[in-house]
């Protein structure tokens, strides 16, 4: 799996969930094309389209997804080449979207995300693959959709809304492929119904994300298995499950496998959250430092301590992790890439 996030799905320019309230003074922000070492791994700030920046994906070839602010003010979401050293291709937004995001990129280069309508305000699921942009059909009662994953088989897996009602929406999370969609029923033994995100995908088809008011879950062929009781999840094809959950008044990063849970440490604070995990078991996410600073981190195989990947003074945020190690994430509101 080569994708980001937290669940359900939050703005790269928003504040990371899991920030406190007391922070040590910032240093200045790292800027587009700085390039700085931490933690063992080289950083660099992705270039820009001419403002703020989020990576959200990498595929094993080292080409990052994102999206960043063209000139107009608005979002476009953006292909970086691997090294991300070069300005990034701009995707466009389609005739009718005001801006977009590209959420993820399998092996083959196809890219998945969403464009947001001009007139509507909703987001609707893009395929972007040699150069087309194109916008699958989406049934009749479907009013938003937007995908948060997808796999070298062209697998998708995301979020729609559902209108239930004059004024309800339903989140269902959904799987996508080839024009076939099919909808992540989440439901309880009583068959009670429930809301949820779709937010990871495997090459095996194993689902993973999270359920409203509920915690995280893994879905295969019409099963459903919830994993903990807060947060959501994303898997590797080795069917490792990473997330956060929480404990008392805290948020923490666990790893999960053959339903054992191993809870994961902080930087110092209380608070940490695990985003990615490849399949040789490295860990991407974020974790709070004794100071309050949330720092990206990585978690190396059968470790339970962080590497801090953050720049001093600055809070920063991983991300997505390839099987090469190669992780991106965002420093400030500046998306990163570590290598």
């Amino acid at each position: 799996m080569e994708t980001i996030e937290r669940l359900p799905f939050t703005d790269p320019f928003m504040k990371p969930e899991l920030e406190t309230a007391a922070h040590a003074a910032p240093a200045a922000a790292p800027q587009p094309g700085d390039t700085f070492k931490v933690g063992g791994k080289t950083v660099r700030v992705l270039p820009t389209l001419g403002g703020r920046t989020g990576a959200l994906g990498i595929n094993n070839k080292g080409y990052v997804v994102g999206g960043s602010e063209a000139p107009d003010g608005k979002i476009h979401a953006c292909l970086w080449e691997p090294g991300g050293k070069t300005k990034p291709l701009d995707l466009g937004v389609g005739n009718k979207g005001i801006s977009s995001w590209a959420t993820a990129i399998n092996n083959k280069g196809q890219v998945v995300g969403y464009t947001v309508d001009k007139k509507t305000g909703a987001r609707r699921f893009f395929w972007w693959e040699d150069g087309v942009m194109e916008w699958p059909d989406a049934p009749e009662e479907v009013v938003v959709w937007f995908p948060r994953d997808i796999t070298n088989r062209g697998q998708v897996v995301g979020t729609m809304k559902i209108k239930g009602g004059p004024s309800i929406f339903e989140n269902v999370p959904f799987l996508w492929h080839r024009g076939e969609l099919t909808e992540l029923l989440l439901r309880d033994r009583g068959n009670v119904r429930f809301s949820g995100w779709g937010y990871s995908v495997n090459n095996r088809g194993l689902v993973g994300g999270n359920i409203w008011e509920g915690g995280a879950f893994l879905w295969y062929h019409g099963k459903m298995l919830e994993v903990t009781k807060e947060g959501g999840v994303a898997i590797n094809d080795h069917n490792q499950a990473v997330g956060a959950c929480k404990v008392l008044d805290a948020s923490r990063a666990f790893v999960w496998e053959m339903c054992s849970m191993t809870m994961l440490d902080t930087l110092g604070g209380q608070n940490s959250g695990a985003s990615d995990i490849n399949n040789r078991g490295q860990i991407a996410g974020s974790a709070e430092t004794a100071t309050g600073e949330m720092h990206a981190c990585l978690w190396q195989p059968d470790k339970i301590k962080p590497v801090d990947l953050g720049p001093p003074g600055v809070n920063s945020g991983g991300g997505a992790i390839n099987n090469k190690g190669q992780m991106v994430g965002n420093i400030e509101n500046m998306g990163a890439l570590w290598t």
